[in-house]
């Protein structure tokens, strides 16, 4: 029954981390359905690698690229403060690197702008299914 109990919590503390994320990156729900997704599963990898913050993204053109077309942390402030009090994976990594290993604008930069290729990615999967 204890253990019972704490599988629950921990799903429940997950289901909160998921939910955040996903309300976060503008993907709906209910149109996942209860079950974790491909996509779900990379979040959660996104979010619980280090290189996700404290490396630069692969393509550095692109990257800036993104960066211009209008990412500006003061805007973001609100859903930041909700993923460091919300999810305690990234609040965990935050409390590491920040600021002895990346500065602030680096780390939620490089997250948002992987989270929008992973978002990009996802819809371009969506579109060719609806093709078929």
């Amino acid at each position: 029954i204890i253990s019972q109990g704490k599988d629950s919590m921990l799903a429940s503390d997950h289901d909160h981390d998921r939910d955040l994320l996903l309300s976060n990156t503008n993907i709906n729900r209910s149109s996942l359905g209860k079950q974790y997704s491909r996509f779900d599963a990379q979040v959660r990898a996104l979010q619980c690698d280090f290189d996700t913050y404290c490396s630069e993204p692969e393509d550095k053109e692109d990257y800036e690229k993104w960066k211009s077309r209008g990412f500006v942390i003061d805007e973001k402030k609100e859903e930041i403060e909700r993923f460091i009090s919300e999810n305690r994976v990234i609040r965990e990594i935050y409390g590491e690197v920040v600021p002895n290993k990346v500065d602030d604008e680096s780390f939620w930069s490089r997250f948002f702008c992987r989270i929008f290729k992973l978002n990009q990615a996802e819809e371009a999967g969506r579109a060719l299914l609806v093709k078929r």
